[in-house]
């Protein structure tokens, strides 16, 4: 599997995750995954999510224990596109539509 099969697949895990985590019948659902990596190695993943539904927004969790997912797939996806593309992302936000549609927004530090 090459690096951007790779990526797509591990988008496509978060994208489920959001999908399961979001009440039935959203209108978008978004969510904001950071990662950082300190000096002494250790790790960190953290996320925001939340959905819109008629009209109004909601403030919710990940499920769980899906959510768990977060801490195997995120740190490959930074590995997988910093080997391949150089870049060293600090957080990224995917964005779903009603109808699953996905769109992605990658934030690297200055």
């Amino acid at each position: 599997m090459n690096y951007l099969e790779r990526q797509t697949e591990i988008i496509e895990q978060l994208c489920n995750l959001m999908h399961l985590s979001a009440e039935h019948g959203y209108e978008t659902a978004s969510c904001t995954f950071d990662y950082s990596v300190s000096e002494d190695g250790s790790s960190s993943v953290g996320s925001r999510f939340n959905f819109e539904i008629k009209g109004k927004s909601v403030s919710s969790s990940l499920s769980y224990p899906e959510d768990d997912l977060l801490f195997e797939v995120i740190p490959k996806l930074h590995e997988v596109m910093k080997k391949y593309t150089g870049g060293e992302w600090s957080e990224f936000t995917i964005v779903l539509d009603k109808e699953g549609k996905a769109k992605t927004n990658f934030v690297y530090p200055k």
